[in-house]
């Protein structure tokens, strides 16, 4: 079970406001994913915000899955700026 999916006591993340790439029903996919709940015996649903408008997929049913999340940045004394990287956090299954 990824990480994503995971419940919170066992240490998931929600995955709302990640980008998401991925392949679905054999087509590349991505967007920015604005909604995910559980539906009991099929999955978890996720609604994903893409160019063509909003469409939900189902987490199982994705291959090469990869989430992207920006870093939490903090100042430091040494005058360095983690913000102006501009760098994602790239999380794969």
């Amino acid at each position: 079970m990824a990480i994503f999916t995971r419940p919170s006591k066992l240490g998931g993340k929600p995955v709302e406001g990640h980008r998401i790439e991925c392949r679905y029903n054999g087509k590349p996919f991505q967007g920015m994913v604005i909604g995910q709940r559980k539906i009991e015996g099929r999955g978890n649903l996720l609604t994903v915000e893409t160019e063509k408008g909003v469409r939900s997929i189902y987490f199982e049913k994705a291959c090469d899955v990869t989430f992207y999340s920006v870093r939490s940045f903090v100042n430091t004394d040494d005058g360095y700026d983690a913000a102006r990287d501009r760098r994602l956090e790239k999380y794969g299954i």
